[in-house]
């Protein structure tokens, strides 16, 4: 079961009291160590590493992520560590939604990563988009433009993308166009610094005559007999995958309440 933000404290721990997890790197290429360790004297620590209590071991914790940056801090040196405290030892899925909630908050994160990220963990728990957004503290309209983003950005232009040449709400706009060579002509004029994102927005719009592309909004209908369900859905296949996942779910749930359940059938519209 995920853990909830409840479930996980922001604290500054004895970093004589953190110990390497398991799952702690064998080798750590030295130089970028030593880079890492210059970069920490000059900016401090401003991503936190994340722990669990350790299980033997009263008030001592063990890492679930950020060993390089736990040995880096070592060798600046600094006694105290900036940490993300789990209430319990995380599984590969609550990590990665950690994970993707302090990408945000930093801004380092690219759209591909969150939306690969959150497709992963929607599957995975069979999660809505709303709430895998809520849980990695994303709005779920930046979600779904950064699934927007990763299934309809020219590839041409998805280096600039992460790196953030192209700023997030540049490339949503840009996604909105299906002709990629016109992706490409507006974004080279967005690094030129010809045009700003409302430019882009506008023009955009305009070449769009107004509409928006009909791949990027679903609205999906269950019928029971209790009522109706009615989830928009952005993005392509993924995400209606995940929503019929979650729908499937609620049908089990309303199936131990009542003692028939009657599914209409399922009616797609493409907007």
């Amino acid at each position: 079961m995920l853990q909830h933000p409840e479930d996980r404290k922001l604290a500054r721990l004895k970093r004589s009291k953190v110990h390497p997890g398991c799952n702690a790197r064998t080798e750590v290429d030295q130089n970028r160590l030593h880079e890492l360790v210059e970069s920490l004297r000059i900016i401090k620590q401003q991503v936190p590493v994340i722990v669990y209590p350790h299980p033997e071991l009263t008030d001592d914790f063990l890492l679930a992520d950020g060993y390089r940056r736990w040995l880096a801090l070592g060798l600046v040196p600094c006694d105290e560590i900036e940490a993300v405290v789990l209430a319990r030892k995380p599984d590969e899925i609550d990590l990665l939604a950690i994970q993707l909630s302090l990408g945000m908050t930093n801004e380092k994160l690219s759209p591909f990563d969150l939306a690969d990220g959150a497709q992963k963990i929607a599957i995975a728990r069979k999660l809505t988009q709303g709430e895998v957004a809520a849980l990695i503290g994303v709005s779920a309209s930046k979600l779904s433009k950064a699934q927007t983003i990763r299934e309809d950005a020219a590839p041409v232009l998805r280096a600039d993308i992460e790196s953030g040449l192209i700023p997030f709400s540049v490339a949503a706009a840009l996604a909105r166009l299906s002709d990629h060579t016109k992706q490409a002509e507006l974004a080279e004029k967005v690094k030129k610094g010809l045009l700003k994102r409302d430019s882009v927005v506008r023009e955009v719009g305009k070449l769009l005559g107004g509409k928006v592309k009909k791949s990027q909004t679903k609205t999906v209908k269950f019928m029971t007999v209790g009522g109706m369900i009615i989830q928009s859905v952005g993005g392509k296949v993924e995400g209606l995958l995940t929503e019929l996942f979650s729908f499937i779910e609620k049908v089990k749930k309303v199936a131990k309440k009542e003692d028939e359940v009657e599914i209409l059938p399922m009616l797609l519209k493409r907007g």
